[in-house]
């Protein structure tokens, strides 16, 4: 669906939202995001966002996934075991050379450089309903 979107609206960034305001995951079939023969949609461009550390880039779109590339200790390289939860992010910050990801449900998923906060295991469980975050030098 978002594919036929894109190419019907010319633009490849783009998030669909149901009649009610909840953005679809591009990942759901049509059945599991609950969409019925004449529902409709809403299609909102928007522009690919980025992020960086001292070595390293991110990019991704508000509710999408994530591309990053440079210095993979410093978060050029997303960990394995965090790339699937790195969908529908919203916001991301960098800090010296690390990364937090803010993703729609209010979590957070942090990677990079321990020492700059690339990792949140310690508090992990106090991470949820966020909507911000902000790194300092």
């Amino acid at each position: 669906l978002k594919v036929a979107a894109q190419v019907a609206l010319g633009r490849k960034f783009l998030t669909l939202s149901k009649a009610d305001g909840s953005s679809l995951d591009p990942s759901d079939s049509l059945s599991a995001a609950g969409l019925h023969h004449g529902d409709q949609l809403s299609a909102v461009v928007q522009p690919p966002r980025m992020a960086a550390t001292e070595t390293s880039f991110a990019i991704w779109v508000p509710g999408g996934r994530v591309l990053t590339w440079g210095d993979a200790c410093c978060g050029g390289a997303v960990p394995p075991e965090l790339q699937a939860r790195l969908r529908r992010v919203q916001q991301i910050e960098a800090s010296f050379g690390a990364y937090a990801a803010i993703l729609v449900d209010g979590t957070v998923v942090t990677w990079g450089l321990a020492e700059c906060g690339g990792t949140s295991d310690a508090v992990q469980a106090q991470l949820y309903d966020v909507t911000l975050v902000r790194a300092c030098d």
